[in-house]
């Protein structure tokens, strides 16, 4: 009896007078709920399609949780209600790329939220947000789009992009603005990582980021800029272009120390800073070299970050060191695995570094290298392994040859 009691409540009619959107903090457009709940004020309902309307907002992935209650009346002999959802929405937590030709992602995430639908840049990490907003970024565009999960394995923070399913490739390059370098060495730097690939905007940039930029800092012209001109789309072939300003030639200015530089005239002297021309992948391998006489102590984890300061009117480019020392290690002692006996006791021998000294790295290095020049078999395959004695700073070094 019960069972048919529930089921004649739900079959109830009724028309729906009003409708209500309530939530604790409510950032998704009213207009999008009703929208995908699929009920409209005016309509006739019943209990059993309202309960279908609360799982369809849960089913978009943008809300959680959907409950709703009703009041119902009698106007001119008809059941009226008034309906509310009471709705929790899902944390958009999910970082959002929308990357395609010729389309500004700033213009383009200004005009999805002005359609007054779920997708206005942030997500919940579902599968069902992301098919609903790849539905609404396909009715802007007016093409088939597709996802890519991308992951920043150093800020652990995945990134969703959206772009064109069907991407034209790549068919040339063209530069523009450059003087110092030829047009043959700027091309040659990217066009075989991106002719033949599926154009995008933001792929092609980073390209030119990562391999054209090191070529102007190599030779001191550290303020150089890219302006990104609009590629030529002809069916399914693109023409990637871009605009290089140079900027100006820097000299290396003044060089300091700062943060946790034991030494500082030694580690300068250690870095063997080159005067004259600002080359910056040189520079980055002096500040490199600041810190060996730290892991020569011990800090085998110490860092180096480089702070320029430019001054455009001299020329210059002043660098400050910034030092991290990290933890002090000490060394455990030497494994040695998969040589003859004789090598083994050799190595032993002549190490000078003794258990319970700063870990040198320094040292074990040159040593490992010295000590491969005398070895019987010269041939074999070497892997090295640090391993930290857990509770403690102590690291033995195994040496595994195969």
């Amino acid at each position: 009896m019960l069972s048919v009691v529930a089921f004649q409540l739900q079959a109830q009619s009724f028309l729906i007078e009003s409708i209500q959107i309530k939530s604790q903090q409510l950032t998704l457009p009213p207009d999008a709920i009703l929208a995908a709940a699929g009920l409209k004020k005016g309509q006739s309902a019943t209990v059993k399609e309202v309960e279908d309307a609360a799982r369809r907002l849960v089913d978009t992935g943008y809300i959680s949780f959907a409950n709703f209650s009703y009041q119902t009346k009698e106007a001119s002999g008809v059941q009226v209600a008034a309906l509310t959802f009471d709705v929790t929405e899902a944390a958009r937590t999910m970082e959002v790329l929308l990357d395609f030709p010729n389309l500004d992602q700033a213009a383009l995430f200004k005009q999805l939220a002005a359609r007054g639908k779920f997708f206005t840049g942030t997500m919940p990490p579902s599968d069902a947000a992301t098919q609903l907003a790849l539905k609404e970024i396909e009715e802007v565009v007016g093409a088939p789009v597709d996802t890519t999960l991308e992951n920043d394995l150093h800020t652990r923070k995945s990134t969703l992009v959206f772009h064109l399913r069907y991407s034209p490739q790549i068919q040339s390059i063209e530069v523009s603005g450059n003087r110092t370098v030829s047009t043959a060495t700027v091309l040659g730097t990217i066009t075989r990582l991106a002719v033949g690939q599926p154009y995008s905007d933001r792929r092609f940039r980073g390209l030119v980021e990562m391999n054209v930029r090191p070529v102007y800092e190599r030779l001191g012209r550290l303020a150089v800029q890219f302006r990104w001109l609009p590629p030529v789309i002809q069916e399914n072939a693109v023409i990637a272009r871009f605009e290089v300003d140079e900027g100006q030639l820097y000299r290396i200015g003044s060089i300091s120390m700062a943060g946790e530089a034991v030494d500082p005239g030694k580690m300068l002297q250690a870095g063997e800073f080159a005067k004259g021309i600002a080359n910056w992948e040189e520079i980055e391998r002096a500040a490199r070299r600041t810190l060996e006489p730290l892991r020569s102590q011990g800090y085998i984890a110490a860092s180096a970050r480089i702070i320029r300061n430019l001054r455009p009117e001299a020329g210059l480019m002043d660098l400050t060191i910034d030092i991290k020392k990290a933890q002090q290690f000490i060394f455990g002692g030497l494994k040695i695995d998969g040589l003859p006996e004789s090598d083994q006791l050799t190595a032993q021998k002549n190490l000078q570094l003794k258990v319970g000294e700063p870990y040198n790295e320094v040292y074990l290095r040159e040593y490992l290298r010295d000590f491969l020049s005398i070895i019987s078999n010269k041939n074999k395959g070497l892997t090295q392994e640090l391993l930290t004695r857990p509770g403690t700073n102590l690291i033995d070094l195994v040496w595994k040859f195969k």
